[in-house]
């Protein structure tokens, strides 16, 4: 008996549409029924070739008999409005971070998925790193005591081409939604629910916002300072973080933008150990095949984190680029 396979369609095949679709096809289960662009043509990566639809197709691929999941990778603006449509024609839905720019319209979909026992999937692929995962069970099970500070850090190349929507603040959201996001998805994860943005800062380029520093309060009492900036290189580390607690530390490097190599280094009263992983290949491949399994056994779930934690990964980067861009940047900002 063959095994079964997932039928998807992909929206938006431009960077991260076709680095997922590069980590499908590395994985059984999958078949791409349909690829939907801005405009027709062909896209041919890892060895195949896919015919891209106009994005006036959109529809029409909903209305196919057999697809069951579609993966939206397009600018935020349009995330909420695509998923949604997704939902309601009774498919599966991954969509890309930050899942539009409103955590109502975020919340919603998350609403939707569970009111007709669908999957609603995120891609924050570093909770799937078997590193990671190694120091949320090293973090919950106590071996570095009570997490006091926290540090996260991640670099995006100035050398990546950046389109105009991504450039824009009010189309991206920019670098604090577009990309801080992350880690504070990650950090509330691993540390716990956080309850208030302490500080927040932007970095211009001219006038272009390249970069922010965040610093959250947890309810926890840790405190944890984020920061990205938009003009890396490939001689930064791209992303890295650090959990200092009362007994110990937890340390995750991601390496070299073009040689990303993962270390994590745990140091606990037991000893001391280190562990090396692969590259965010991995965290990739967690994630999809949670989503294709979750998806074939009609499993209803928010992947990955439940309880709001997609909604309030949003909700945090949206209060931190408030807090930078006002008057009073060491202010403060209750998380809502």
């Amino acid at each position: 008996m063959s095994a079964p396979v997932l039928p998807v369609a992909l929206v938006g095949p431009g960077w991260s549409g076709r680095r997922l679709l590069r980590a499908l096809t590395r994985l059984p289960g999958y078949r791409v029924e349909a690829v939907v662009g801005r405009g027709p043509g062909e896209l041919s990566l890892s060895g195949c070739t896919y015919e891209v639809l106009a994005r006036d197709a959109y529809p029409e691929v909903l209305a196919r008999p057999g697809l069951s999941a579609v993966l939206i990778c397009t600018p935020p603006a349009a995330q909420v409005a695509l998923a949604e449509a997704a939902l309601l024609a009774g498919h599966h839905v991954l969509v890309e971070k930050p899942v539009g720019l409103d955590p109502a319209g975020a919340a919603a979909l998350v609403k939707a998925a569970r009111d007709r026992g669908l999957v609603l999937a995120v891609p924050y692929h570093w909770l799937y790193n078997p590193l990671i995962e190694r120091a949320a069970e090293a973090i919950a099970g106590g071996a570095i005591g009570r997490p006091v500070h926290a540090t996260f850090r991640m670099f995006v190349p100035r050398t990546r081409p950046a389109p105009a929507w991504l450039r824009s603040p009010e189309t991206s959201g920019g670098p604090f939604v577009e990309t801080l996001v992350h880690g504070f998805h990650l950090m509330e994860t691993l540390l716990g629910p956080a309850e208030t943005v302490l500080s927040a800062a932007e970095y211009r380029d001219g006038e272009a916002v390249v970069g922010g520093t965040a610093t959250l309060r947890h309810t926890g009492g840790c405190v944890t300072v984020l920061e990205t900036t938009w003009l890396g290189t490939n001689a930064m580390r791209s992303g890295f973080f650090d959990v200092a607690g009362t007994e110990g530390s937890v340390s995750f490097d991601r390496g070299l933008d073009d040689r990303r190599r993962h270390t994590l280094r745990v140091q606990s009263s037991a000893g001391n150990t280190v562990h090396r992983g692969d590259d965010d290949d991995a965290g990739f491949a967690g994630l999809l095949t949670r989503f294709r399994d979750a998806c074939l056994a009609g499993e209803a779930a928010t992947l990955p984190g439940d309880h709001g934690s997609v909604v309030r990964a949003l909700t945090f980067a949206l209060a931190a680029r408030r807090l930078a861009g006002s008057a009073d940047p060491e202010g403060e900002e209750a998380l809502r």
